[in-house]
């Protein structure tokens, strides 16, 4: 049997999808970025934090967004861990942040989240919704 019968044969013929129903799949990395630079294009996004937040992270971030629902935030999924040596999460200073997170239905749970309060050197873990 030649290849060309053997594929033909036994691979499944892939459906042809619409621009539309495709999804945007990109993984973002960075280093030592100032938050605020991030919080802007959030923002830009129409999703604003509840929290102010000053400081630098580094971090990756895989985003997936269904092209048709690009402008529903409850349509995306997302996961990554983001790290910190020093960030202020409204007005209380953080050092040593580490943090995974996952986006998914519109809700951000963080998982697997470590810091060091400003003045402690035990550092406080938990995770949360």
């Amino acid at each position: 049997m030649s290849v060309a019968l053997a594929v033909l044969l036994f691979v499944p013929l892939q459906e042809k999808r619409s621009f539309w129903d495709r999804e945007v799949d990109q993984t973002f990395e960075a280093n030592e970025v100032d938050v605020d630079v991030w919080v802007k294009r959030l923002a830009k996004l129409g999703l604003d934090l509840p929290v102010e937040l000053k400081g630098t992270i580094s971090g990756r971030l895989n985003v997936r967004v269904p092209w048709s629902k690009a402008l529903d935030v409850a349509a995306w999924n997302a996961d990554g861990s983001i790290t910190s040596k020093r960030l202020r999460v409204a007005g209380a200073e953080l050092n040593d942040l580490n943090v995974a997170l996952s986006l998914s239905k519109g809700v951000l749970t963080l998982t697997d989240l470590s810091f060091r309060p400003d003045g402690l050197r035990t550092p406080i873990v938990g995770s949360g919704t």
